[in-house]
Parts: C-alpha cells; sequence; structure tokens
C-alpha cells in the first residue's frame, strides 16, 4: 500500500506540472495496487479512479474521463462517502460533458454539484462562487441567460466579499454579467458592468494580458449593436491589436474579433474592408 500512494502521489504531481506522460503509468499501476489489495469497493479505489479520470480530462481524453469518473461517483454513492467529495466529482463530471457537447446531461451534474455544495458549504465559501460560475457559464452558452444571469450576481458577490474590488475574480465575475446584459440586450447594465471589469483589469494585469482583450471585443460588441459605432471601432481596435501581439495572428480569438469587427463594418457599409477581414478569419479557423 506504501508503495501504490508514493505512485500516486508522484503520479499527481506530474498531471499538476503537466508532464502526462509519466504521470498516466503511475495512475494506472496504483489503481491496479490498490484494487488488488482493498478490492473495488473501497474510497482509496474510487480516488485512484477518479484521479486517473483526472488525469485523461488534463488530456483531452473526454470519453475515457468520463467513463472513469461515472465509475468513482457511482462508488462513492455506494460507500456513503461524504458529499463534499462527490460535489467535487459531479463538478468534474460536468466539465466532461461540457467538452463533449452533452449539454443537458451537464446541466443535471453541475446543478447536482451546486445544490449539495449549497447545503454544506458557507455562503461566502470560493468553491461555491466557483460551482455557480461554471454553471452560470453552461446557461449562457446555451443560450439561457435568465438563468445565468442571477448566478453570476451570487458568484460576484462573493467574490467582491472574499477579494474586494480590485481583484482578477471580482473582474471576471462583472465581465460575465455584462456579457449578460448585453446578451439579454440590457444595455446600459452592460456597458457600465463591463467598463468597470476593464478598469479593473488594467489595473490588475499586465497591460497586453489576453484578459483585458476579452472585455476590450466585448465592449466593442455591446456599442456596436447600442449603435455607438464610432467607440465600438475603436475597442475592436485595440482588442485586435492585443490580441495579435498577445495570442499571434492566428489565434481562435483573433478571428472572433475579425468576425465582429467585420459585422460593424458592414453596417457602415465599408464592405471592402469587412471582406478582407472575414477573409481572416474564415483562413484562421480553417487552419
Amino acid at each position: 500500500m506504501t508503495l501504490a500512494l508514493s505512485m500516486e502521489k508522484l503520479g499527481q504531481l506530474y498531471r499538476r506540472t503537466g508532464d502526462f506522460r509519466q504521470a498516466e503509468p503511475l495512475l494506472v499501476r496504483a489503481r491496479f495496487i490498490y484494487e488488488r489489495a482493498l478490492g473495488r469497493d473501497h474510497k482509496d479505489v474510487a480516488d485512484a479512479i477518479l484521479n486517473l479520470g483526472n488525469l485523461y480530462f488534463s488530456q483531452r481524453r473526454y470519453a475515457a474521463a468520463e467513463t472513469l469518473m461515472v465509475q468513482a461517483a457511482d462508488r462513492y454513492a455506494l460507500l456513503g462517502t461524504s458529499d463534499s467529495l462527490m460535489a467535487s466529482t459531479l463538478a468534474n463530471l460536468g466539465a466532461v460533458y461540457i467538452r463533449l457537447q452533452r449539454y443537458d446531461t451537464a446541466t443535471s451534474v453541475m446543478a447536482r454539484a451546486l445544490d449539495i455544495r449549497e447545503r454544506l458549504l458557507p455562503p461566502r465559501d470560493p468553491r461555491l462562487a466557483s460551482t455557480m460560475n461554471n454553471l452560470g457559464t453552461l446557461y449562457w452558452s446555451l443560450g439561457r441567460y435568465e438563468d445565468a444571469e442571477p448566478l453570476y450576481q451570487r458568484t460576484l458577490d462573493i467574490y467582491r466579499s472574499l477579494y474586494g474590488d480590485e481583484h482578477p475574480r471580482t473582474a471576471s465575475a462583472l465581465n460575465n454579467l455584462g456579457e449578460t446584459y448585453w446578451a439579454l440586450k440590457r444595455f446600459d447594465e452592460s456597458e457600465d458592468f463591463l467598463r468597470r471589469a476593464l478598469a479593473i483589469k488594467q489595473r490588475v494585469y499586465d497591460s497586453e494580458h489576453p484578459s483585458i482583450g476579452n472585455t476590450l471585443n466585448s465592449l466593442g460588441n455591446l456599442l456596436r449593436d447600442k449603435g455607438d459605432y464610432m467607440q465600438a471601432e475603436s475597442f475592436y481596435g485595440k482588442a485586435l491589436a492585443l490580441r495579435e501581439h498577445a495570442l499571434g495572428r492566428s489565434a481562435p480569438d483573433v478571428a472572433e474579433t475579425l468576425t465582429e469587427y467585420a459585422k460593424l463594418l458592414r453596417i457602415l457599409g465599408r464592405d471592402a474592408e469587412a471582406g478582407r477581414l472575414e477573409s481572416r478569419a474564415e483562413a484562421i479557423r480553417g487552419n
């Protein structure tokens, strides 16, 4: 058992440092030793299975990760393991389902994780905020903006109470709410939240941090849809320059800005310019 524990710890260390090739044989061997010594229905075996599933998630082997995480969750349920551990497992499994584009299943699993954590954790616990934020982001991606908004608001309240206003997590929560209000066409609220997010990011990050580019792009979208075309073009130009410099000219985020900027140029009747941006975006996505 000491050997299995040592292998497990070393495998986890390799996973956290990104050395997946070294991590996998150690975690596979640890699971085998635990199962042989303890039988299938033991918490240490379930932990070993979950650790291997987390490794596969890190490797983007999502189908394999799902199989192992489901096995771990089933064994935790059978063993009556702590709800806290079950909630963490469900949250990880929800992330797998998102990658597999099984959004209904992801929603169900992540809602279960949130329900457990709301019962167990203090109302200002960062793990609770993280779960709310992830479920809000899932709802947002499904177009369920009304469902996303209260989760993002609660996330903001927790982060603000834990970290204050001048913190990246607070800025991220403000940004998420700003984008949600944009999607709901509540443009004045959206602009307020996005500008506050941008101001914080510009104070707490390096001037070329990609997160600043995200908010610049979002402000371009908002101001375009609000009809403030001159300011929108300014923000798109800044977002494009930052993203190209920080991420490279062929990055997916660059293609996103090119596409949204082109929509503005179409509105302004500058079709030739729009066409050039659209062609660049298509070339990036085709690579």
